[in-house]
């Protein structure tokens, strides 16, 4: 699966803004314990496959570029154009945040997404600050993947420090009109339904039973 991504970060009188991906633990993909940047992981291979391969590869060399037309990215930041390769079931974590001068002050929003083969093809969008100098009026993050919510990534084995939590409430998204998500084309095949039932085994203890089922979602 391709992700597109266009992220980084601007630094101008008016605000800053930061757009960043990060890769979270979990049961199937443990990395080293903690969340990584998706470039990080991409170079260090700390996502393999049960062939013990590495699963996250950047496709070509990423390009680099000022968050202002003729200006120091040291001093304005920059923006970073990626394509990379994912297999199914990772787990990322979108993390936004903007501060401006005016009342509003700054705010953070964390949206998790899950890669998935078949899911529908989505775009996120954030809009960047307004300023004549501006080398891009526009990041995003295009795609398969499911947006998930807290519950669905507990049960991926991850868990996100407590003191963000805040971050991944939908409230905090609508409080963010420059953040917005499309879905470009429909999933064609819908996401597994996940059935967890407590059996007795045969030596008379209870075990918890995952099962899950699939249904296709448009025939081809």
């Amino acid at each position: 699966m391709l992700l597109q991504t266009v992220i980084g970060n601007e630094n101008w009188p008016s605000g800053q803004t930061k757009l960043h991906i990060f890769v979270c633990p979990t049961r199937r993909f443990p990395l080293r314990g903690k969340e990584e940047q998706l470039w990080a992981v991409a170079r260090e291979g700390l996502v393999r496959t049960d062939a013990n391969m590495p699963s996250v590869q950047q496709t070509g060399s990423p390009r680099i570029m000022s968050a202002g037309i003729g200006l120091q990215a040291e001093i304005v930041g920059k923006w970073t154009s990626s394509v990379y390769e994912l297999p199914d079931d990772v787990l990322l974590k979108v993390s936004l945040t903007r501060s401006t001068v005016n009342p509003q002050g700054q705010r953070a929003a964390s949206i998790l997404l899950r890669t998935r083969t078949g899911a529908a093809l989505r775009r996120i969008e954030v809009t960047t600050l307004q300023n004549p100098k501006s080398s891009t009026d526009r990041l995003t993050i295009e795609g398969m993947y499911d947006i998930v919510d807290l519950s669905h990534a507990a049960e991926m084995g991850y868990e996100p420090p407590k003191m963000y939590l805040p971050t991944y409430l939908q409230s905090r998204w609508a409080q963010m009109p420059y953040l917005r998500v499309i879905e470009m084309a429909p999933e064609r095949i819908s996401a597994p339904r996940v059935i967890r039932q407590r059996v007795r085994n045969s030596e008379g203890q209870s075990v918890e039973v995952v099962t899950t089922h699939r249904r296709r979602a448009l025939d081809l």
